[in-house]
């Protein structure tokens, strides 16, 4: 590297540069944003975020063969406390790394060190403690002491994740799109061949998902200490910078757990009103409404950097209501061809009938991903102008009726009762969050939103229709 890339990496300007206002720091950053705009930047993350999606995509046959659905009810229970504690011991950081890095005002050296040191050290610690009672949790999830290595496994992921969450971070706002996209990919194929070996040849079963899932972060961790490993020995610790991030990150954490909770309580409830073999059922039919989100996350990584650039630098050529509607016509979309393609891939996938998936199920879910998506892109104000203490009340309420809706519809339908409940209070997130962030939205929504509301409408009508006739 040279001596004039070093001064820049490390944050040191010289005084005619401070001076002018001017950094090249900064320009570095938002130069893939200024690329061709919102389009030219989702072209950018494409095929690499395609790629990886058809390559997690094939992780669905391989956990139909290994796991019968009361052990993957019993991995998504451990999922539940993974993500749970992943979110708990990153106090923020990763989503307030997103938010500071593109103002300027510090070093990539400065940035990372700090974030290191305010979100992955605390998880280390909370990883640790978590693995020293994990028969506590185990009890909490009513699992038995077969499943003890697995949830061990599980927690040990916590500080690696969070270290992941990070590096992902910093690659989508540097001007690294396509490294981005590279790495994800080979960290995807990584996830994929490792877990096929553990689970196939070797028998590991859950174990085996989980050490997969080691061996994908640590090819991601490892490309970053290649890259970022000099940069943050460089950089120091920015006290100052440290209580702004934990400033703006840890009003998001009620919001995230509320999230998370939102989406994870009703495997909970079904573990303990019906059992493991239910919560399998209904995780196999999730992790296909979830491909949804997996088909428009090259949208996705581009249009959050997107909208900051907007409310930052109050872009007046920025085409934002155009690439907003675009967003909601492109979940439309999605939504159709998932309800059509969802049942015909488990079909394909679960040759031996193992998962017999409840008549409506699927359906219910892909709506209510089409609808937690859609709060994404109408709520995305609330981030961009720093209103995050508002966003803990919404998920609240949302997580508030998904709980009382599952308590209801649970022992009456079962895991279908639950894709209601999660339908519902997705739909209640969606509603506030437009409602509380419709002043600052600057652009019209309404063709977008009547698309996704006229899809709701038929949809819930046909499925009601089959239900009640």
């Amino acid at each position: 590297m040279s001596a004039e890339k070093e001064r820049l990496w490390a944050g040191k300007h010289t005084a005619a540069e401070v001076g002018n206002g001017r950094n090249p720091l900064r320009r570095r950053l938002l130069s893939h944003l200024r690329y061709s705009g919102f389009f030219g930047q989702m072209l950018n993350y494409g095929l690499g975020s395609i790629l990886q999606k058809l390559l997690g995509i094939l992780l669905l046959p391989l956990y139909i063969h290994a796991l019968h659905p009361a052990e993957l009810g019993a991995l998504a229970l451990i999922e539940v406390c993974q993500t749970f504690f992943t979110a708990l011991g990153s106090l923020g950081i990763p989503y307030a790394l997103l938010r500071f890095a593109t103002d300027g005002s510090s070093s990539i050296g400065t940035l990372l060190r700090t974030s290191v040191v305010c979100s992955a050290v605390p998880g280390l610690v909370l990883s640790g403690a978590l693995m020293l009672g994990f028969q506590g949790l185990l009890g909490l999830m009513r699992l038995d002491s077969s499943y003890s290595q697995a949830m061990l496994l599980g927690l040990g992921l916590i500080p690696l994740q969070i270290l992941q969450n990070i590096l992902q971070n910093i690659w989508r706002i540097e001007a690294r799109a396509r490294r981005f996209s590279l790495l994800m990919t080979l960290q995807a194929a990584v996830l994929l061949l490792s877990t096929a070996w553990m689970v196939i040849p070797m028998g590991l079963g859950i174990r085996g998902i989980l050490l997969g899932r080691y061996a994908g972060t640590a090819l991601l961790l490892l490309c970053g200490a290649w890259q970022y490993g000099s940069v943050i020995v460089a950089g120091h610790l920015d006290r100052d910078l440290g209580r702004r991030m934990l400033g703006f990150g840890l009003p998001l954490i009620p919001h995230k757990l509320n999230l998370l909770l939102n989406s994870k309580v009703d495997r909970l409830l079904l573990q303990y009103m019906l059992g493991p073999a239910a919560v399998g059922i209904y995780e196999l039919a999730f992790r296909v409404a979830t491909y949804l989100q997996s088909a428009l996350s090259p949208l996705e990584s581009a249009f959050l950097p997107y909208v900051i650039r907007h409310q930052d630098r109050k872009d007046r050529t920025s085409n934002l209501g155009l690439v907003t509607n675009f967003m909601l016509l492109a979940i439309v979309l999605g939504t159709l061809g998932l309800l059509y393609g969802g049942p015909l891939l488990v079909h394909w996938a679960d040759v031996g009938g193992k998962y017999p998936l409840p008549e409506h199920l699927m359906a219910l879910l892909v709506l209510g991903m089409m609808v937690s998506l859609t709060y994404n892109v109408v709520a995305y104000p609330l981030y961009t102008n720093r209103r995050t203490k508002m966003m803990p009340l919404i998920s609240g309420l949302g997580m508030a009726s998904n709980i009382l809706g599952n308590l209801w519809l649970i022992p009456a339908a079962g895991p279908v009762g639950a894709a209601w409940a999660t339908l519902f209070s997705n739909s209640v997130m969606t509603s506030l969050g437009h409602w509380a962030s419709r002043r600052q939205q600057g652009c019209n929504l309404l063709p977008g939103l009547s698309l996704v509301g006229l899809v709701m409408l038929v949809v819930v009508g046909w499925l009601l229709w089959g239900v009640l006739w």
